[in-house]
């Protein structure tokens, strides 16, 4: 209802505010409105998408596939960026024991 009401007052005012003011309207609008613009988790598109296949008739043996392919991606992700974190610490701990 609230994004409604939001939507409606920018359209109104587009042809009067440049991309600037319009950008200013909407932010004190959803502020004083109070809505929150809701992040979606990536668990949350995972599952909408498994959801999709389900509604697109896709046999239960690909959606566990997808499943499996959504979880060795997220186990890579985590390895690569604590592989990361671990050179950066690393690299770190290098400089300031360097410059002693």
């Amino acid at each position: 209802m609230n994004e409604n009401i939001i939507r409606t007052i920018s359209s109104e005012m587009n042809r009067y505010l440049n991309n600037y003011q319009m950008s200013k309207l909407q932010e004190v609008l959803y502020k004083k409105v109070e809505i929150e613009k809701k992040e979606i988790s990536n668990e949350e598109y995972v599952n909408k998408f498994i959801n999709s296949k389900r509604l697109e008739e896709s046999s239960e043996l690909t959606i566990r596939n997808y499943k499996v392919q959504f979880q060795s991606a997220k186990i890579i992700f985590k390895v690569q960026n604590l592989h990361f974190e671990m050179r950066k610490t690393s690299y770190l701990w290098y400089n300031i024991h360097s410059w002693r």
